[in-house]
Parts: C-alpha cells; structure tokens; sequence
C-alpha cells in the first residue's frame, strides 16, 4: 500500500483514531478484551517473548479481518483488530509499563509494511 504521509505517520493517525472509537465502544467491547485476554493467558501466549507476541498480533489481525469478510487492506477494520489484540494483551499482562499506542504502531506498520 501507498502512505502519501508515510507509514509511520499513518500508524500514529490510525492508533489515535482506534483509541478514540474503543473508548466510545467500551462497554460493548469489555467482555470480548476480557476474554481474549484470559485466553492469551489460557494458552500460556503471554509469556512468549515480546516481539515474538507483536509478530503473532499481525497475524492474528489478518486472520480476523479475512474472518469477517473484510478487505485485508482496510485501514479501519484492520485498527480496529490491532486495538482489541494489544487492549487484550496488555490485560493479560497485567503490566501498566506496556504502552498501547507502541504496540499498536509496531503491529500496524509490520501488517502494511508487506501489503
């Protein structure tokens, strides 16, 4: 894909968007965090290492999108993926020094960086 602004300006556009929209949301999609929280917890996936965790959570972001029928290049829905998986996964870690928006960007950037 072409970012006119650059992908990493693109990643600080989306992760603040996506930050946005799970906040307005956050009732509705407390208990789905809060699951796949327990999961990665379940599968003893949150003692992977770290990098090893944001390569998955690309991953797992195009299995969801594909899942839903969406566009693997949609920008929207694939934040929106991105945002549940490191919501779930800083829950899981139970780790207040993780930072949302570094792990969104990480994932966001290596999910386009090979569309």
């Amino acid at each position: 894909m072409i970012f006119p602004f650059g992908i990493e300006k693109e990643a600080e556009i989306y992760c603040t968007s996506t930050k946005v929209a799970l906040a307005k949301q956050a009732k509705e999609i407390e208990s789905q965090i809060a699951e796949m929280a327990s999961n990665l917890a379940a599968m003893g996936t949150i003692n992977l290492p770290y990098s090893t965790i944001l390569q998955l959570m690309v991953t797992w972001t195009e299995q969801a999108v594909k899942t839903v029928g969406w566009d693997i290049n949609n920008e929207d829905g694939v934040s929106w993926w991105i945002g549940l998986f490191a919501k779930s996964y800083i829950q899981a870690k139970n780790d207040d020094t993780l930072s949302f928006d570094k792990i969104f960007k990480t994932v966001f950037t290596s999910y386009f960086k090979n569309k």
